[in-house]
Formats: C-alpha cells, structure tokens, sequence
C-alpha cells in the first residue's frame, strides 16, 4: 500500500504531539513524586523508617515509563524523516533520476546501465544475471577511461533469444588496470521518476526501468 505525503506527515505530526504531551506530564509526574519522596524520607520516624522495597518498585515503574517514552520519541524522528523523505521523493516526479543500482528491467527490448570507473582500466567486462542468478549476457566494456559511461543490452540471452520484457536483471561490473589491480566501478540506472511510496521505513522511487530506493538517488535532472 503506497502512502501520501500527506499521510506519512500526519501521522508524524499526531505521534510528535503525543509525545510531546506526555513527556511533558511525565515530567511534571516526575517532579511531584520526588518531592513527596524528599517529604517523607525528612519526616520518617526513626522507629518506622519507610519501606525501602516499596520505593525500589514506584522508581522502577517511573523509569520504565520514562524509557518507553523516549522509545517513542524515537519512533516519532523515525516517521518524521520517512514523511520528509517522502515529500522529496514525491518531487522527483517526472524527473530523469540517476541511482546507484545495478538491477534493472528490460524495457521496449533493451536495458541500460551507467557505469563509473573510479580509475583508468585497461580490462573489463560486464555480466547480467536474471531473476535466477543465471547469467544471460556477458560483454567487454568499451571504454574505460576513468568517469561514467553507459551500456545499452539488446535483451538476448546468451543462444540469441529475445527475453521479455520485464526482470529485474543485475548487471556485474569488473575491471582492472595494467598490473591486474581491480578498479572500482559504480553500477547505476536512469529512468523517469513516476512515483514513490513509503515500504516498511523505506521510500522507494519507481522509475521507468524499475524501483530504487530513495537513498540511493545520485542524480536528478529535467530529461534525459
């Protein structure tokens, strides 16, 4: 079920001003008992001091009350910054996004894949797995010079059949330079934003080659 904007800031709002309240009287609760608590350890009878055992249990309770409010004010920053991460991902809507991610969809009989060399190679190569962890295309990069580059896959598998549309499909980046030392690579995808949605504490944004996760956006512009 896809939450709103409107819907994750809400319930942010609602469990923020609960809390609030109850801190608020909790302290004031807190305040009350100590001073009853000084009262009447100054004003005990020597012969009948105050039952420790029973002070033990009403401290206890207190600080169980206490722990379990600031548990939820955790909760409360939790869902505040999911309602936030929501209204930013909501305005990516429509735009060209660009996230690190090496799964993707074959869409209109091709997928695409960005990759950046952190260094200058002299070997690479790419292989895609589909859903089963089979490999179904292997190919040499290109260029490999340090930056980004892109790949563009046809969608046949290895014998040369066309594949459905759909996935996901991963892409396996590798390369190396003159000595045979690995070069890190950064797998991305690009796609139109056509919408988000809040899955468990995750805001996911759905692109037209499939799903990413918020956090993993890297770039945003107005087309492609």
């Amino acid at each position: 079920m896809a939450v709103t904007t409107t819907d994750a800031a809400t319930v942010a709002a609602s469990a923020k001003a609960q809390v609030a309240a109850s801190t608020s009287k909790m302290a004031a609760n807190s305040q009350t008992f100590l001073t009853l608590l000084t009262t009447q350890l100054k004003n005990q009878d020597p012969t009948a001091p105050t039952d420790m055992n029973s002070m033990t249990q009403q401290l206890t309770q207190m600080t169980g009350v206490e722990q379990q409010l600031l548990s939820n004010e955790l909760l409360t920053k939790l869902v505040s910054q999911s309602a936030n991460a929501m209204g930013t991902a909501v305005g990516l809507i429509g735009k060209t996004v660009t996230a690190a991610s090496n799964a993707n969809n074959i869409v209109g009989g091709k997928a695409d894949w960005l990759y950046e060399l952190g260094a200058n190679a002299t070997a690479g190569s790419v292989s895609i797995k589909n859903s089963s962890g089979a490999i179904v295309h292997t190919e040499k990069l290109s260029d490999l010079s340090a930056g980004r580059h892109s790949i563009s896959w046809n969608g046949k598998d290895l014998a040369g059949r066309t594949l459905a549309d759909g996935g996901p499909y991963t892409a396996t980046f590798n390369a190396a330079d003159a000595d045979g030392k690995s070069v890190a690579v950064t797998a991305m995808v690009q796609g139109t934003a056509t919408g988000a949605e809040q899955v468990g504490d995750q805001t996911m944004v759905s692109l037209t080659s499939g799903r990413v996760p918020y956090s993993a956006v890297v770039g945003v512009s107005s087309g492609i």
